[in-house]
């Protein structure tokens, strides 16, 4: 195993620490820019991240220097102390190094689920399997699951660029969720509304409803919006996902069930 993060400390640890301690750790960049201060001063700007969260950094001095030492997305390796403004902790950057991804495991940098991938993604089949009784409706997801790089990209997803689910794993975390609350909400109109309500469309609509954010967003390492993603928007990405599932379809699904 790589040990070049053998001394990671991780953005959750410096919540526990004090103004004015040292911080020696390597993070993973988010953002980069060169400010100017009231004086006319270049001053650099960086969003360093983990796993565990962001916090900010400045490099009040060399900072042309440090910002030709590295690119967004790629890691470094700071040498700070714990400054605060507006009361928050932000780092004073003294020194900061690109460190190779092949130093590193990379799990420690990225925010993802607290369930397993492809755990999620089994219990999602089984509760296709128990829940929805349409044959068509089946035979679509199935033809859909049957996409090796559908299927790994829905595990890697997250859901959004921020406010939910913004994390690696996230888009299958929210649909689970979505799902099972959907079955829910569908025993309880078929409890007392019966016919008011079809399961089948319900399960598969929370399955499908933000299908298009694997090409929305982009998430190598950091989330942010696809050029198709800020042209074209996941809805219109999930329809052409959608048609072009049904489209290799035989025997044929009914046009009222793939509108």
């Amino acid at each position: 195993m790589p040990d070049a993060g053998a001394d990671k400390l991780f953005v959750s640890d410096i919540t526990a620490l004090e103004e004015g301690d040292d911080v020696q750790s390597i993070f993973l960049d988010r953002s980069k820019e060169i400010r100017t201060t009231s004086n006319d001063n270049p001053f650099l700007c960086v969003t360093l991240g983990d796993r565990t969260g962001t916090i900010e950094g400045r490099g009040w001095t060399e900072a042309e220097l440090f910002a030709e030492r590295f690119e967004v997305d790629e890691f470094v390796r700071v040498q700070a102390k714990i400054d605060s403004y507006q009361d928050e902790f932000q780092l004073n950057i003294s020194d900061l190094q690109s460190v190779p991804e092949a130093q590193l495991d990379i799990q420690d940098f990225l925010p993802h689920s607290r369930w397993a991938a492809e755990e999620m993604f089994q219990q999602l089949v089984q509760l296709i399997d128990r829940h929805v009784r349409s044959d068509a409706v089946r035979r679509f997801l199935g033809e859909l699951f049957k996409r090796d790089a559908f299927v790994d990209a829905f595990k890697r997803a997250p859901a959004a660029k921020a406010n939910h689910h913004e994390y690696f794993g996230g888009l299958l975390e929210h649909c689970l969720s979505m799902a099972r609350l959907g079955v829910r909400l569908s025993q309880h109109y078929a409890r007392y509304y019966p016919d008011a309500a079809d399961q089948d469309l319900i399960v598969a609509g929370c399955v499908l409803h933000d299908i298009g954010k694997i090409e929305e967003l982009s998430y190598e390492r950091s989330v942010d919006y696809s050029t198709d993603g800020k042209m074209i928007g996941h809805i219109t990405q999930g329809v052409e996902l959608v048609t072009s599932v049904v489209q290799t379809m035989e025997p044929p699904l009914d046009d009222d069930l793939i509108r």
